[in-house]
């Protein structure tokens, strides 16, 4: 029956908002029922920790907050992130504590839950390469609140509403998988870790960085471990060949892929500058603070279409929305996940996981809207609670 509930669990990370309707919710909220339904006699003896109990009370006075400063700016018009997160985070601590308690689910479980999304997200990604390439179709199961800019034939987003998400579910999977590779030595999940991995080429830039970077960095300090030197120099040799033939080649498709990827180092071969359109936007328009006291303290309550600025980054759009002081709230709040994850690990291994997932996480926090988001948040919050609930110790 935890198969059953772990699919659930699966259509929570994948499943998308469609018009309104929340599908991951929906997913969440019958396996919770189902929970219910199976473990009946235990939901009595679930017991919510006292950092859940807070995170509970700290997010229902951010929900306050947030209704009572839309109310002083005249109840103009509702930010449904803004005006839904709180009380969905809520109910999704509460859904999700009482899941994981009644059926025992394992932080390691949590971690294949999530790694099973992110291959099933990465094996749709492929296909919306493939059939792009092929002529078949350029919208092979796109999100239905995917921008039209989503048909550029050279990088796919997956099940996901956006390349960032889609990208950093990839690179969150690669590791994940790495890690499951180290702790329970099956091949499959070491395979995983490249063809989950390698789909961060084809979503977004900041995911590439990402895997190139923390995925490579981690794979290497795990195979060294283990001492499969042989792990390392294959790989690396077949990326090596790989990258050079595509490189080299005539299509298309491949060299138009390539050049996606590489945008800001070809920048700045030619430039000196690393920029492309994307960074030069985002520094230009979206990183920029309110130069008034009142709207810095209280922001404006206005949603991004009628804000002052128009920013998708974390920081500056709660700022604008709701003020200084609920942004460091929220930040704060963020923290706590991460340390409340971090200091309940048991090996380096697992510390150094959380650390790299976490810094990516805020790096990618500095391109988008990611704090306590659906499916990127939703991932942290699950695991979280996986080791809140301390169903597992593992050692190296």
């Amino acid at each position: 029956m935890k198969i059953v509930t772990s699919l659930f669990l699966v259509g929570f990370v994948i499943f998308p908002n469609v018009g309104g309707m929340d599908f991951s919710f929906l997913s969440l909220l019958i396996g919770f029922v189902f929970c219910v339904i199976k473990y009946g006699h235990k939901c009595s003896l679930v017991v919510f920790s006292k950092e859940v109990i807070y995170f509970v009370l700290i997010f229902i006075f951010l929900w306050a907050l947030t209704i009572i400063l839309f109310f002083i700016h005249g109840g103009y018009a509702i930010d449904p992130q803004f005006m839904f997160k709180p009380p969905r985070v809520v109910l999704i601590l509460f859904l999700m504590s009482v899941i994981i308690q009644v059926s025992q689910i394992t932080m390691i479980e949590i971690f294949k839950i999530i790694l099973l999304s992110a291959t099933i997200n990465a094996v749709v990604i492929y296909l919306q390469y493939i059939f792009h390439m092929t002529g078949v179709t350029d919208s092979f199961l796109l999100n239905p609140n995917t921008g039209e800019n989503a048909l550029t034939p050279y990088r796919k987003p997956g099940l996901m509403a956006g390349y960032p998400i889609s990208g950093m579910l990839s690179f969150i999977g690669s590791l994940i998988s790495i890690y499951l590779y180290y702790f329970k030595r099956k091949i499959h999940f070491l395979l995983l870790f490249f063809i989950v991995g390698f789909t961060c080429f084809i979503t977004s830039r900041t995911s590439m960085y990402m895997f190139i970077f923390f995925g490579m960095l981690y794979y290497l300090y795990l195979m060294l471990k283990m001492n499969k030197i042989f792990y390392v120099i294959v790989p690396a040799t077949v990326i090596f060949l790989l990258f050079g033939y595509l490189s080299a080649t005539d299509n298309e498709f491949f060299s138009g892929t390539i050049n996606k990827m590489f945008a800001n180092v070809n920048n700045y071969i030619e430039s000196g500058s690393f920029h492309d359109n994307s960074t030069s936007d985002l520094m230009e328009n979206h990183y920029q603070l309110p130069s008034d006291d009142k709207t810095m303290l209280l922001g404006t309550s206005l949603p991004n279409d009628l804000s002052p600025v128009n920013s998708d980054v974390s920081i500056f759009r709660i700022t604008w929305y709701s003020g200084v002081f609920t942004t460091l709230l929220y930040i704060a709040l963020y923290f706590y996940l991460f340390i409340g994850t971090f200091v309940k690990m048991d090996t380096r291994t697992e510390k150094t996981l959380i650390i790299f997932i976490f810094i990516a996480m805020s790096i990618a926090n500095m391109k988008g809207s990611y704090l306590f988001s659906r499916v990127l948040g939703d991932c942290l919050l699950m695991i979280w609670l996986a080791v809140q609930n301390n169903f597992i110790k593992i050692k190296d």
